[in-house]
């Protein structure tokens, strides 16, 4: 019986989304890819409900010399997306990241209070209004910018940080050293303007050098499955409740009355979003849940089916439900060898 409550409580915060946190209640976290990446679910902790295409990081009495961080968000084929989140974050003129307790215990807590947000316009120019930022104290690394972008309803990936070749610390071997490309260069070559503002030019090439990244369309947009193609002979187009799939897609928090410890889910569109794959582990008392299945939307039944194996046995589990008005709440039903009928 208590397997039973187990696998059912999985299946609703995995396929349903209940009791799932992503960081951020108000927004469903994209996947994350580029892979290893430290802390990068705090890129959505915080983001407000409402951005701009200029940013400003920190109050207006921050001391440090003001900068101006510009730029260009481009698809790899040279075409400007607009839509695109960059999140990005730096140390104080002292060379600290002066923290927010607000974030305790959270992974924004070390990202420090100088972050911000911006969302590329029309043209897919983005920039941030800021300090310029100092290097570490005791340390040779040089001072910089941390860049990540979000592509609403796709991925995050960080991207390389922002460098100065101003900056004494930036040696020949350092530059060697951070010269990765991801998103294209992050070395900049920093200018005051009339008034004395730095001015400093960071151009995003989304998905280049981003290990796992879901390569997008040459006219810039997402790409198209043939399930979503006019142009296909053979289209076949996605149902409503196909699309309701979407709602779930991200990677959650997930958490169980009683038990301590935090689980996670990776929920995956497959087949161009026609099914979606849930990848889940739960700590359960000194035992953890391993989890991975596939749902879709059954149109001859009219009915969402699923089907589901874990490591707590060697059978293969199926389960069939509906959605609620929203599409964001599907209640399945089934019937289990040693368990019996259920419903969650």
């Amino acid at each position: 019986m208590i397997r039973s409550n187990i696998s059912c409580l999985l299946v609703c915060l995995a396929a349903c989304g209940l009791n799932a946190q992503d960081g951020n209640t108000d927004r469903r976290a994209e996947p994350i890819v580029g892979l290893p990446c430290e802390d990068c679910e705090a890129v959505f902790e915080g983001l407000p409900d409402s951005l701009t295409s200029i940013a400003k990081i920190g109050p207006n009495d921050e001391p440090g010399e003001r900068m101006h961080i510009r730029g260009t968000v481009r698809d790899e084929h040279g075409n400007t997306i607009s839509g695109v989140i960059v999140y990005a974050y730096h140390t104080n003129a002292s060379g600290l990241y002066p923290l927010n307790d607000d974030f305790k215990g959270r992974s924004a807590y070390r990202h420090g209070q100088l972050r911000g947000w911006a969302i590329s316009d029309d043209q897919g120019k983005f920039g941030f209004d800021t300090i310029r930022p100092a290097g570490y104290p005791d340390s040779d690394l040089p001072a910089h910018v941390h860049m990540h972008v979000i592509e609403v309803g796709r991925c995050t990936y960080y991207i390389d940080d922002i460098m100065f070749d101003d900056d004494p610390r930036l040696t020949r071997q350092q530059r060697q050293r951070f010269s990765f490309g991801r998103g294209g260069s992050g070395f900049v070559s920093p200018t005051r303007d009339q008034s004395g503002i730095w001015m400093v030019t960071r151009d995003i090439v989304l998905g280049e050098k981003i290990p796992g990244y879901p390569k997008r369309a040459e006219q810039g947009d997402p790409p198209k499955s043939p399930s979503e193609s006019n142009d296909s002979a053979n289209a076949i187009k996605l149902t409503p409740e196909q699309k309701n799939l979407s709602f779930f897609v991200g990677t959650w928090e997930l958490s169980v009355e009683g038990v301590e410890k935090k689980g996670h889910a990776e929920i995956q569109p497959i087949l161009g979003g026609r099914f979606i794959t849930e990848d889940v582990k739960l700590p359960f008392g000194d035992f953890d849940m391993e989890w991975h299945g596939v749902i879709g939307h059954n149109e001859g039944k009219k009915q969402y089916s699923g089907i589901w194996f874990d490591n707590a046995d060697n059978t293969t589990h199926s389960s069939s439900g509906e959605a609620d008005e929203s599409g964001r709440v599907i209640t399945f039903r089934g019937e289990q060898v040693g368990i019996g009928k259920f419903i969650w």
